[in-house]
């Protein structure tokens, strides 16, 4: 429908772990960065938040409406969403990474934080900053400094995960 909110993506990376009863957390994980001809993150008015590759192909989705709340994590830093989500019935953990595209009207930064917005109506997000600050203060005792450089979407999701041993450069301040 027209209702639909789309936004073009640059990039999409994607980790998924499952969880198996009889072995610790994370037994399997992948990690993989794809890329595609072309790629678009959706937001349907039914609360539908897909990643469409190659307009037909859905290869997220999450349902923010009966999706328990709780479940579904979002961060966000300039021009870039991590969404995290668990599919209980498959015992799975996703996250997904986007990086939005700059259009003639509005610049990347500016595509994220409106889809933020209407993201922040039926779950919590969370601006990267305020984590970092708060988590990686006591934790981080030798950090890799990888100043001015533009951080790799690996390393972005490491940050974004937890591994306080890589420091976010000023290009994503």
């Amino acid at each position: 429908s027209s209702l639909t909110k789309n936004w073009i993506l640059l990039r999409y990376a994607v980790e998924i772990n499952h969880y198996s009863p009889l072995s610790t957390p994370n037994s399997t994980s992948s990690n993989e960065q794809q890329q595609f001809e072309l790629l678009c993150l959706n937001l349907t008015t039914t609360q539908q938040l897909y990643v469409i590759r190659d307009e037909t192909e859905k290869i997220e989705c999450i349902d923010l409406l009966t999706t328990d709340s709780s479940s579904i994590i979002g961060t966000y830093t300039g021009d870039s969403l991590l969404m995290s989500y668990v599919i209980p019935s498959d015992n799975i953990q996703r996250k997904f990474l986007v990086k939005f595209v700059s259009t003639a009207t509005q610049n990347a930064r500016q595509h994220c934080e409106d889809c933020v917005k209407l993201l922040s109506n039926s779950i919590t997000i969370t601006h990267f900053d305020s984590i970092s600050l708060t988590s990686s203060s006591s934790s981080m005792i030798n950090p890799i400094e990888k100043l001015n450089s533009i951080v790799s979407i690996d390393d972005m999701i490491k940050v974004l995960m937890g591994d306080n041993s890589i420091q976010l450069s000023t290009y994503y301040n």
